[in-house]
């Protein structure tokens, strides 16, 4: 199946979500400015919505997700919209989206369907994944996982604070080193576990190694914000964002940016 015969009409519509994409986040910032200017809620009232919206999502243990086998020849069939936003070689040109290549097929597969049923908000990706199926998104995940990631900084700075933050962590502020889920260099944990220890189901954790910084910063932020909440590995993350700072997000991210993938 081709999706460039079958579905060509759902091109026009991303790229008007594409050109729409800049005034729709300037739009979201105006608002919550807005927001920010008026008389605060009553002490309570904010946290009391924010878990009802959190109860209202079933937590999703990711540590049972089996290994996704998908067809990656045919997913390569059905990626010609996604090259619009992620690249035609799967490693993105627009630094707030994401790279595909490389990632574990697990992984992407568990973000589309993160996208179709919300557990993952996102007003772009939601229209796109609604027409495909359950095959599409293992054929899609198996395709990108075969692709060549590379570093996406476009300059070459100082990330010696990044470095230390994704190494070592910060003890004092209770922060965890990053390298201990993703791997030293940011490619991921590719062990096959210990005898005695629980199993860890490191295809579900990203590869973070050459990935846009200003889409690594805006998911610290949605973890830190509690947007995202709702897996196993999302509630990991949570605790390990709640004592960075936007400046150490900075960091960490350019750090990323310019590891060599692999």
């Amino acid at each position: 199946m081709n999706i460039m015969t079958t579905r060509l009409p759902l091109l026009a519509g991303l790229l008007l979500l594409v050109l729409g994409w800049q005034a729709a986040v300037a739009q979201t910032q105006g608002a919550n400015a807005a927001a920010d200017q008026q008389v605060p809620v009553e002490e309570g009232a904010a946290s009391d919505a924010t878990s009802a919206a959190t109860e209202s999502k079933p937590l999703q243990n990711l540590r049972a997700a089996p290994l996704v086998q998908g067809d990656a020849q045919a997913g390569a069939g059905k990626a010609e919209v996604c090259a619009a936003c992620h690249g035609q070689d799967g490693n993105a040109l627009v630094p707030d989206f994401p790279s595909l290549a490389g990632q574990p097929a697990t992984y992407l597969y568990l973000q589309l369907r993160a996208y179709q049923d919300e557990s993952r908000p996102n007003p772009i990706m939601k229209p796109l994944v609604d027409m495909l199926d359950d095959q599409d998104f293992k054929d899609l995940a198996a395709y990108y996982a075969t692709l060549q990631p590379r570093a996406t900084a476009t300059e070459v700075n100082d990330t010696s604070a990044g470095h230390s933050l994704f190494t070592a962590g910060d003890p004092a502020r209770g922060v965890p080193a990053c390298q201990g889920c993703h791997g030293v260099a940011g490619v991921g944990v590719r062990d096959t576990g210990i005898a005695g220890r629980p199993v860890v189901p490191w295809h579900t954790y990203p590869a973070l190694a050459g990935q846009q910084a200003p889409y690594i910063v805006a998911q610290l932020k949605a973890y830190q914000s509690g947007e995202r909440s709702f897996t196993s590995n999302a509630q990991i993350m949570q605790s390990v964002v709640n004592g960075l700072t936007e400046q150490d997000m900075q960091q960490i991210a350019a750090y990323l940016s310019q590891l060599p993938a692999q």
